[in-house]
């Protein structure tokens, strides 16, 4: 009975260790299929991110361009070109550059009409600019705005929040003349702005 009993605990023992042997490379090739999970959907979210700021970015550039050369030529028309103003320049831009596209040509020649009657509109176009690419600059850097005061114990940006109401500014603007204006340029203009809007809003307070 001795000897029995001599031969089976080797076995016993040797019987636990080979388990316990296999079972640790199991649990540890599990821990590391879930951390290179995680892994990939952190990268794959953060190229999601990346490529969504990219187009809005891309978005706000391109209205802050058509924006500032419209509200450059609406100043133009109302300062000095008032009396140069005729039925065969109206949709060209500076009264001199016409463009292919008749829409753009519309657009134009809209802008030139409210031009002759209110700075108005000029004013709203630079504004509408500066305000939107300043946004998309933000967009680029991930930084919030600086305090006016670093010292101050505020959490709010006067800058950030300077923005955030001139855009809401324009979008009503835009909204109540929207019969008077191109409803496709509205469109671009109210969306940016309200992309502008939301994100000062989200930077005033960080």
């Amino acid at each position: 009975m001795h000897t029995l009993q001599a031969v089976r605990v080797p076995i016993v023992l040797n019987a636990d260790l080979t388990n316990s042997r296999r079972v640790r490379p199991i649990r540890h090739r599990r821990s590391i299929k879930l951390a290179t999970a995680i892994r990939n959907i952190k990268t794959t979210y953060a190229g999601v991110v990346g490529l969504v700021r990219i187009t809005l970015r891309a978005f706000l550039v391109l209205v802050s361009l058509c924006s500032g050369i419209l509200g450059v030529h609406g100043l133009y028309i109302y300062i000095l070109g008032r009396d140069s103003v005729t039925s065969e320049s109206i949709g060209k831009l500076f009264l001199v550059w016409s463009t292919p596209v008749d829409t753009i040509n519309r657009v134009i020649e809209g802008v030139t009409r409210h031009s002759l009657e209110s700075i108005i509109l000029p004013i709203v176009l630079i504004a509408v600019a500066v305000v939107v690419m300043i946004t998309q600059a933000t967009i680029k850097k991930k930084a919030t705005y600086q305090r006016t005061r670093p010292s101050s114990s505020a959490r709010v940006s006067p800058w950030g929040m300077f923005l955030a109401i001139v855009g809401v500014a324009i979008i009503v603007y835009t909204i109540s003349n929207w019969d008077s204006m191109d409803q496709e340029i509205a469109i671009l203009v109210i969306a940016a702005n309200v992309i502008a809007v939301l994100w000062n809003l989200s930077a005033v307070f960080r």
